[in-house]
């Protein structure tokens, strides 16, 4: 690809070990921030993920129907660790990008980043009870962070 690749239309599916499609995610084409539609295996929007800002600490809001669920926010500028608050800031969760269980950091101190950094994946540790939409946006957050800081 290009480096405006980039910059297209991204579509995603999680499914199930048998097939069945669970998550749709679809980024629209974008410029500088990224906005991410969440919809269930049948095809109805469960929310939106919607970046924030695209200097510094990087933040996304969940949303559903136009509401503010929660937010995912970065612990620093790495964009390796964030986590999701509910809306009245308590952690429900935390996302941390990982490789086969070592973190981003350990990679780096230990000077492998550049040889795996093209194998991004994001560890889901839901440390509250969560209820729907916001469960399935905080899943579908680890990958709306992918697509969004990562896919160069």
């Amino acid at each position: 690809g290009t480096p405006a690749d980039r910059l297209l239309t991204f579509r995603l599916r999680v499914s199930d070990r048998d097939g069945n499609v669970l998550l749709m995610l679809s980024r629209p084409a974008k410029l500088v921030k990224s906005r991410l539609v969440v919809q269930d295996g049948e095809g109805n929007e469960l929310g939106q993920i919607l970046q924030e800002n695209a200097l510094g600490k990087k933040s996304f809001s969940l949303q559903a129907d136009g509401e503010e669920l929660g937010k995912v926010v970065g612990k620093n500028w790495t964009s390796w660790e964030f986590v999701v608050q509910d809306r009245l800031g308590t952690d429900v969760a935390h996302l941390t990008n990982t490789l086969d269980g070592l973190s981003m950091l350990d990679l780096l101190s230990e000077g492998l980043y550049d040889t795996f950094s093209s194998a991004d994946s994001y560890a889901v540790e839901i440390v509250q009870p969560i209820d729907q939409p916001l469960r399935s946006l905080v899943v579908a957050a680890a990958l709306a962070i992918d697509v969004a800081l990562h896919q160069e």
